[in-house]
């Protein structure tokens, strides 16, 4: 393992500058800028390696965005331009278009992305370390008490579900 490890005392303000920095440039990408996006988890999965955390287990972890991208698929739908096919469905009439496809497409990759990026500082700075970084980065008091209740709201949420998945395999 390369990278240090997690404290409380450790500045956490060039891993927080950079996830934000990374967050930032995937958000900027344009629609169907796959080659990109493939480069940028390429980046992710490299830094996971040197954390120690395989590219498959890092994946997975991104699928939490999934859920959030459900407001990206009604695009597919309402836009008009490029129609891959139309028609009818019951009482509906139903076109998907190739742009709105790609557009949702790549909302679904930036997301992925970000989430990854996320679990990566988590990774690599404890909450209570990122959340004095942003302190220190001068950051509104409100923001940082923010991400660090969010922080904070998710690990519990992830103990919970690891408490209810093993009160749930039977004991032999």
């Amino acid at each position: 393992m390369i990278a240090e490890p997690r404290g409380v005392g450790h500045d956490a303000r060039a891993a927080v500058i950079t996830t934000l920095a990374f967050v930032m440039a995937v958000a900027l990408l344009p629609p169907g800028s796959y080659l990109a996006l493939l480069f940028a988890w390429l980046l992710l999965a490299f830094a996971g390696a040197l954390l120690g955390i395989s590219p498959g287990r890092l994946a997975r972890r991104g699928l939490v965005a999934l859920p959030f991208v459900v407001a990206a698929v009604p695009i597919v739908f309402t836009r008009s331009d490029e129609l891959l096919w139309a028609g009818t469905v019951g009482p509906l009439s139903v076109q998907i278009s190739g742009a709105g496809l790609r557009i949702a497409l790549t909302a679904l990759l930036k997301a992925w992305s970000s989430v990854q990026a996320s679990v990566l500082l988590l990774a690599l700075a404890s909450a209570p370390s990122i959340v004095t970084a942003l302190r220190r980065m001068r950051l509104p008091n409100l923001i940082a008490t923010s991400a660090g209740l969010t922080i904070r709201y998710l690990e519990l949420l992830r103990d919970e579900a690891r408490r209810m998945l093993r009160a749930r395999t039977p004991q032999c």
